[in-house]
C-alpha cells in the first residue's frame, strides 16, 4: 500500500469514531437544575459577582422550528429601557450575571439568553447556524418588544458581539440600536484574523462547503478560538473554567465553524442604519483592535467605538464602571425610557422561577 492508500485507511477508519464521539457530546443530558445553581453559586463567590443565581426570572422561547430558548429576566420599572444580552462563543448567559445586574441596577430591563446548543436552551450541544443564531436574537427581540411594548437594546459579547452586527443589518422593527462588544464581518477572511484555524483564502470556499457536509461531526471550541490565551477576572485560565463548568459548550459542529467562518450581512456595511456602538479594549486577546476600528470605519449609521485600555477580552464579565456608565449613556440617546432617580435601586424585584434543563 502506498503512503496515500495508509492516510485514506486511517481517515476512514476514523471517521466513525470522530462521528460517535460528537454525537455523543452533542445529545448529552445537561445537569440536574440544583447542580446548577449550586455550581453558579460558588462561581459568582470565587469572582466576587454581586448577584443570585435564582435571582432571575426563568422564562423560555419557543422558536419557530420548535428550539426552546431559556431566558433570564431582570424586570425594571414601567417603560424602562430593554436591554437584550446574548453571550459570547461556547457561553451562557448567566456567565455575564454582573454585567446584566450592573445594568439593572442602572434602571435597564434586562432580558438575557442563552443561545441554542448553549447553557440551558434546546437543542444539541453546539449544533448551529449563524442564520439561526439571528433568527434567534431577532425571536428574542420580537419577545422582548411585544412583553415590555417597546423597542429594545440588542447587545452581545464577543460572537454575540458579531450576531449584533448581523442583527443592525437586518433593520429589524423591534430593534432601537445594538451595543456590541467586538465585532466581524463573516466573509471568510475574517475567520483568519480571529480564528486558531487560518486556511489559505483560496482553500475556505471549498472547506465551508465540506463543513455543511459534515455538520453532525464536531471540534472543541478550543481548536476555532485561543481559549488558552484568555484570563479570567482576577486572573487565572479560561480553559480552567471551560472544562469544570457543566454549562459551558465544549465542542461546535462543522456546520457552526462553516457559518462563522463566512455569513452575509443583510446589507453592506456602509447601507446599515441602526444605531451601533462598538466597545473592545486594547488587551483583547481575540479580536484585533486595528480590524474592529477598519468596519467601524465602513459604517455610516449613528455609531460609537468605546475603546478601553489593557483590559483583556473577558473584562466583560466584570465590566469596568466607564463601561457601564458609556452603555447608560447610549440607550438614553437612543432607546430613551423612563430612568429612575435612584439608579442603584433600579427597577421591581425579580422573583425565580426555576425550571429544569431542556
Amino acid at each position: 500500500m502506498t503512503i496515500l492508500s495508509i492516510l485514506a485507511a486511517l481517515l476512514l477508519g476514523g471517521m466513525p469514531l470522530w462521528l460517535a464521539v460528537s454525537q455523543w457530546y452533542m445529545h448529552r443530558r445537561r445537569a440536574c437544575e440544583c447542580t446548577l445553581i449550586t455550581y453558579l453559586a460558588g462561581l459568582y463567590a470565587r469572582f466576587g459577582i454581586d448577584a443570585a443565581p435564582n435571582g432571575f426570572a426563568r422564562d423560555y422561547l419557543r422558536t419557530a422550528d420548535g428550539v426552546c430558548l431559556a431566558l433570564y429576566v431582570l424586570q425594571g420599572a414601567h417603560d424602562a429601557p430593554v436591554y437584550v444580552f446574548m453571550p459570547g462563543t461556547a457561553a451562557y448567559a448567566q456567565l455575564y450575571a454582573q454585567l446584566l445586574v450592573d445594568l439593572h441596577r442602572r434602571g435597564c430591563t434586562v432580558v438575557a439568553y442563552d443561545p441554542r446548543g448553549h447553557g440551558r436552551s434546546g437543542r444539541w450541544r453546539g449544533y448551529f447556524t449563524v442564520t439561526q443564531a439571528i433568527d434567534d436574537a431577532r425571536a428574542v427581540c420580537a419577545w422582548a418588544h411585544a412583553r415590555f411594548g417597546r423597542k429594545v437594546v440588542f447587545s452581545g459579547s464577543s460572537q454575540g458581539g458579531v450576531i449584533g452586527l448581523y442583527v443592525a443589518a437586518t433593520e429589524d422593527p423591534a430593534v432601537a440600536t445594538v451595543v456590541c462588544h467586538n465585532i466581524a464581518w463573516l466573509d471568510g477572511n475574517t475567520i483568519r484574523q480571529i480564528a486558531i484555524l487560518k486556511p489559505p483564502l483560496w482553500l475556505v470556499p471549498f472547506l465551508c462547503w465540506l463543513f455543511l457536509r459534515l455538520r453532525a461531526w464536531s471540534i472543541p471550541v478550543t481548536w476555532y478560538l485561543p481559549f488558552d490565551k484568555l484570563k479570567l477576572p482576577g486572573g487565572g485560565s479560561a480553559m480552567e473554567l471551560m472544562r469544570t463548568d457543566p454549562l459551558v459548550t465544549l465542542a461546535y459542529g462543522l456546520g457552526a465553524i462553516s457559518t462563522l467562518a463566512k455569513t452575509d450581512l443583510a446589507r453592506p456595511l456602509d447601507r446599515i442604519t441602526t444605531p451601533l456602538m462598538l466597545i473592545s479594549s486594547r488587551g483583547d486577546e481575540v479580536f484585533p483592535v486595528a480590524y474592529e476600528q477598519h468596519l467601524f470605519d465602513q459604517l455610516t449609521c449613528q455609531k460609537r467605538f468605546l475603546l478601553l485600555g489593557d483590559l483583556p477580552h473577558l473584562m466583560i464579565l466584570k465590566p469596568p464602571p466607564e463601561l457601564i456608565d458609556a452603555v447608560v449613556d447610549w440607550i438614553r440617546v437612543h432607546a430613551p425610557g423612563r430612568w429612575p432617580a435612584n439608579p442603584q435601586a433600579a427597577g421591581g424585584s425579580s422573583t425565580s422561577h426555576p425550571s429544569g434543563s431542556n
